[in-house]
């Protein structure tokens, strides 16, 4: 006798619960493997291994290119009598930072660093507005102090930010913040916010912040005040 095709699965559902996926081909259960469903694959369907090894091509790509356009740029510095300064910043990311300057405004910064544990990078082109403050009432009396022992510049940018974990998120930084350069001094202090629009793996907003010194070398001229 043939076997009814609409009664048997039934049947076996209710005599086996606990079984695992199964295919009914002609009445009889054929088992499937249930680990080939899920093997390589993330929820929406697509393999983990070529998305994740697409999001480090991205990434290697654009701070690559990003260095390589700013290698041009301290090659002109160094015609125009460039700064180079290195220190550290602490917050998000906790990082080793470098920063070039290119005119008396513009500057290349970058850092290496942590982030929650997790390997962070950025780069950053900056421009910095020396006058805003000394320019401006209110300011120069709440920075009049630090405008009477050096110069107190404000900066905004923008730049690539890969931070590298399980899911790899690439976003742009908007950094804006302060410097504060004492007379006489190879020293650079700073403090800055900067907004990050994620990109990848999905679009969003996150924030970095820190606090840092920089060390402006003789050797390889430092910045001279006017």
């Amino acid at each position: 006798m043939t076997a009814d095709f609409n009664t048997v699965i039934p049947k076996c559902r209710r005599s086996c619960p606990n079984a695992g996926p199964r295919m009914y081909l002609s009445g009889a259960p054929v088992e499937k493997d249930p680990s080939q469903k899920h093997a390589g694959m993330t929820k929406n369907g697509r393999h983990a291994g070529m998305t994740t090894h697409k999001k480090l091509i991205f990434a290697l790509v654009t701070m690559a290119t990003f260095f390589l356009f700013g290698a041009g740029l301290l090659i002109h510095a160094a015609e125009r009598r460039g700064d180079q300064g290195f220190g550290v910043m602490l917050g998000r990311p906790t990082a080793v930072t470098a920063k070039v300057w290119m005119d008396n405004n513009w500057t290349l910064e970058g850092a290496v660093g942590v982030a929650s544990s997790d390997l962070d990078i950025h780069a950053d082109i900056l421009y910095h507005d020396f006058s805003l403050i000394r320019n401006s009432s209110s300011l120069s009396q709440i920075f009049g102090g630090m405008l009477d022992h050096g110069e107190v510049p404000v900066y905004i940018g923008a730049g690539p930010k890969v931070l590298f974990h399980d899911d790899t998120e690439i976003g742009i930084r908007i950094p804006l913040g302060l410097s504060y350069f004492p007379n006489q001094s190879p020293w650079e202090f700073f403090m800055e916010l900067a907004p990050v629009v994620r990109l990848a793996p999905s679009g969003g907003m996150n924030a970095d912040y820190g606090i840092g010194a920089r060390y402006y070398f003789e050797a390889i001229r430092p910045r001279e005040t006017e």
